[in-house]
């Protein structure tokens, strides 16, 4: 068979692998066999590589978020200087948020958790430092984030980001209606 043949079956039959349109048996079966088993060596160079870029990357990324949110609240930096990098790092996990969300496995689920959890450290960082002392401006904000991850669970079929925004709502209309009753 001509190599630009075997060339273009091999990367439609990577293509359908990639994207589940077969099996993943079957997808090796076919390229094992218009390869003539040289497939599996090509693969195995990158492989490693791409392992590290698939698991190592966003656990450290995961890591070093988590960092910045303990950062924030255990240092005394400046609020411009909070507000800039949980800005920075959620514009990140909103970007791998965005790749893993086609792919629907673990990291899909803590990027999402991670974007909320950041936006919302962001959006109170802003709120001490503009509105500071005026909590009905606070539980706007916080009922605001909570209606954020109920609506956006129902669009995601999250189950946990509904029930973490009406627990914040409910939360929050409970100190609200503290405050009313006991002044």
């Amino acid at each position: 068979m001509n190599q630009d043949r075997k060339d273009i079956i091999l990367k439609e039959i990577q293509y359908w692998k990639e994207n589940r349109l077969l099996p993943e048996q079957y997808c090796h079966y076919l390229l094992a066999l218009y390869s003539e088993g040289e497939h599996d060596e090509k693969v195995g160079k990158n492989k490693s590589f791409m392992i590290f870029l698939v698991t190592a990357f966003p656990n450290f990324l995961i890591l070093l978020i988590i960092g910045v949110l303990l950062a924030n609240y255990f240092t005394e930096m400046s609020n411009h200087l909070q507000i800039t990098i949980n800005l920075i790092f959620l514009f990140i996990s909103i970007g791998f948020t965005w790749f893993y969300l086609r792919k629907n496995n673990f990291y899909n689920k803590i990027f999402i958790i991670l974007s909320f959890l950041l936006f919302f450290v962001g959006t109170i960082e802003a709120y001490d430092f503009y509105f500071s002392r005026n909590n009905i401006v606070l539980a706007i904000l916080v009922i605001i984030h909570c209606l954020l991850w109920f609506f956006s669970g129902q669009a995601l079929r999250f189950n946990y980001l509904k029930i973490a925004g009406l627990a914040g709502i409910v939360i929050v209309m409970s100190f609200l209606l503290k405050d009313i009753i006991f002044f």
